[in-house]
């Protein structure tokens, strides 16, 4: 007995010694893997993939899935932070609740079909129409990897969400039921649990040695009902070895043993994630140096006030502050000078979203996948640079100072009298006179017909639909206005030329106040200003109502934007 409990204390300490290591070391590790996964698929998706651009994704995946097919779920079994979280809390559950709950087997083997469910609606939806409501802060294993590091932890405003709140349940689920999100939701257990059908490590065990006890079933993670097999083949098998270590007949065994073939997994996954995130840096300071400046020698100059500026965003586990420097108009260079975020993501995020950036000179490039939060952070930032103060050249300012100019700016041209208050009068008053010779024109008469009709009293609204344009940050945004019952019943924008970043941003909440107080007249989104007067400008038009837009009065009285453009 006395060497039963010394082999279990073994395996249990090297097992869970790893797995507070992989926790400290590489949280992320699950979710690298599963965006590795899903970039890799993308790109061959489009035709667009180059091995040259998915290093670390590479090196990722190359640690886990080929040891996967030949040894099985290790992975899931040590390295998983997410996994090891679901252990903790059966860990103190059973301190604590001690839970008799136990899950009817015929509804246990239902339930696991769910993560093949999860898999391919992300598939599909997610991964191949890639559809934008799907976005990664519904992902409870985004919300996770926020809190998984010691120190540098963001608000706790990101478990007040969607993906904080799936995240709450999974833990409360798995208080009662061991490894639940394992069992029943896992996308990226899915796949383990299929490529590992191939594999050639298992557990074995000669039933006709078994007695009566069934330990091995009750101590099974997984929930596999062992006593039915004489070797364990189950893509439910996470190599946690339980099962082993409580056989009171030494009758459950595997070949190599288990110390050994967990020996093998550690050094193979640990060094190939490292050695990719060393040759991923090397790559991205390469491309650092070399790839993110463009010639200043252009034919015309570019959009931008020349300078050097500074930003500032937020990524993942915090702020990311980058210093822009403009020469001729155009973007020259971009410097990250401080982040926060793990360095294993903000270097994949980093290489391509600059250089990126500088390609297209606008903010508004896709994000990194796996690396979205850190991608994002970048943008922003460098977004908010761009949008420092008048002309000045500094390098200290910081995103607050740049919004806090820009709605400053703003405020200043809306209470000035200027031309296009002038010129949208005109045109209202035009459009009016055609609109009692006329019963119905063109979309652009419509409009007119509208500026007759709507401007009542007590903010009632003559029923039908109507469109209006206003000038944004870079053009003219296009929307379509439905009155019913005297009141704005719906807005949809038609068309935009800001950039997505800030009109999105914009967008929402500026189109659900107007409907909610009826009026055009509300506040700009922070840091989305130009946008948001777009927007309030095109259903005023489209209203017949009368609003001051400073877009507008800045362009036609001849002035330019205060700093470089951008929102």
């Amino acid at each position: 007995m006395s060497q039963i409990l010394k082999k279990k204390s073994v395996l249990s300490m090297i097992r869970r010694g790893v797995q507070i290591l992989a926790f400290i070391f590489i949280p992320g590790l699950f979710t690298s893997t599963f965006y590795a996964i899903r970039s890799i698929y993308q790109t061959l998706l489009s035709g667009s993939f180059q091995l040259s651009d998915f290093v670390a994704p590479f090196f990722v995946i190359l640690a886990t899935i080929p040891l996967t097919f030949i040894l099985g779920r290790f992975f899931c079994g040590f390295f998983c932070s997410f996994g090891s979280m679901g252990d903790f809390i059966w860990f103190i559950s059973r301190k604590t609740l001690k839970p008799k709950f136990k899950m009817p087997r015929q509804i246990d083997e239902i339930l696991k079909y769910g993560k093949y469910a999860v898999l391919i609606f992300l598939v599909v939806f997610a991964w191949t129409l890639q559809l934008s409501f799907l976005d990664s802060s519904l992902s409870p294993w985004t919300v996770f990897g926020m809190y998984a590091s010691i120190g540098g932890w963001p608000s706790a405003k990101y478990m007040i969400s969607i993906g904080g709140l799936l995240l709450l349940l999974i833990m409360i689920g798995s208080f009662f039921i061991e490894r639940f999100f394992c069992r029943y939701l896992c996308p990226l257990g899915g796949i383990y649990a299929i490529i590992s059908q191939t594999r050639l490590f298992h557990i074995k065990k000669d039933r006709n040695n078994c007695g009566n006890c069934k330990l091995c079933t009750v101590k099974c993670t997984m929930g596999i009902p062992l006593y039915e097999y004489d070797k364990v083949t189950s893509g439910e098998c996470i190599n946690c070895f339980n099962c082993v270590d409580v056989c009171p007949k030494k009758n459950a065994t595997a070949t190599p043993e288990p110390a050994l073939t967990t020996a093998i997994s550690v050094v193979a996954i640990t060094g190939l994630v490292y050695a990719g995130n060393a040759v991923n840096a090397s790559l991205t300071n390469s491309t650092q140096s070399t790839g993110t400046s463009v010639s200043t020698e252009q034919s015309a100059k570019g959009n931008y006030t020349d300078g050097t500026y500074t930003g500032t965003g937020t990524g993942f586990r915090g702020d990311t502050t980058v210093e822009v420097e403009v020469t001729n108009g155009y973007i020259k260079d971009i410097t990250i000078t401080s982040y926060q975020d793990d360095q294993e993501y903000f270097n994949r995020a980093k290489s391509n979203v600059i250089s990126e950036i500088i390609k297209n000179q606008s903010t508004d490039v896709s994000a990194v996948s796996g690396a979205t939060y850190s991608s994002k952070g970048i943008m922003e930032a460098v977004a908010n640079a761009l949008n420092s103060s008048a002309g000045t050249q500094t390098t200290t300012q910081t995103s607050q100072t740049s919004q806090s100019t820009t709605n400053s700016d703003a405020q200043k041209s809306s209470s000035a009298s200027t031309q296009s208050e002038s010129s949208s009068s005109e045109t209202q008053s035009s459009n009016t006179q055609s609109n009692n010779t006329q019963s119905s024109q063109n979309s652009s008469e419509s409009n007119a017909q509208s500026s007759s009709q709507t401007k009542e009293a007590g903010n009632t609204f003559t029923d039908g639909t109507y469109s209006g344009s206003g000038t944004g940050f870079r053009g003219a945004t296009k929307v379509s206005v439905i009155v019913s019952g005297g009141k704005i019943s719906d807005i949809e924008v038609i068309s935009y030329q800001d950039d997505n970043q800030f009109f999105n941003r914009a967008k929402s909440t500026v189109i659900s106040e107007i409907l909610k107080n009826q009026s055009v007249d509300v506040t700009a989104v922070s840091g989305a200003t130009f946008s948001s007067k777009g927007i309030m400008e095109a259903v005023a038009n489209a209203l017949g109502v009368s609003f001051t837009n400073s877009n507008s009065s800045q362009s036609q009285n001849g002035q330019t934007h205060a700093g470089p453009k951008g929102h």
